[in-house]
């Protein structure tokens, strides 16, 4: 019972942790404002980023090991098909993603023996092709620094 009472905090921790780049690249610079030259018939409303499946779709391998994350396919609305092994599949409770200001970001939560409410938060890293973040080791309470590389 007390890992279901440390997920709500978990998922805050996410979201500050991926709300917090949002509001650096906020105030970078607002001093470049410039008038428009003509007037505009009607703005067309600002297309949403593209949905970033060619870059999270594949397999990744932890460095520091053999496990292997599989993503199989992802949603416009933020769920993710996944697989994770050790080598043997490990079941996983949920799985999410979003794009939070052209950050790209993954949330696993495992849900299997010796792994009940284990999660990963992960950041795909353009440069690179990595996923890097944190796991969160319920059982043992503790947090690692993780990179995941693309199998080839």
């Amino acid at each position: 019972m007390k890992i279901l009472r440390l997920l709500p905090v978990l998922i805050c921790l996410f979201l500050v942790a991926s709300c917090q780049g949002v509001k650096e690249n906020e105030t970078s610079s607002s001093a470049e404002v410039t008038a428009p030259t003509a007037p505009e018939a009607s703005a067309a409303p600002a297309a949403p980023p593209a949905m970033p499946a060619e870059k999270l779709t594949g397999k990744w391998q932890r460095t520091d090991g053999g496990y292997v994350i599989e993503i199989k396919s992802l949603t416009q609305d933020g769920k993710l098909d996944v697989g994770y092994f050790n080598p043997n599949p490990i079941n996983i409770g949920r799985a999410a993603w979003q794009n939070d200001g052209g950050r790209i970001m993954v949330l696993i939560e495992l849900s299997d023996v010796n792994y009940p409410g284990s999660t990963y938060s992960l950041e795909y890293r353009p440069q690179g092709d990595m996923l890097t973040g944190s796991y969160f080791q319920a059982v043992e309470k503790q947090t690692y620094p993780v990179e995941f590389s693309r199998m080839k």
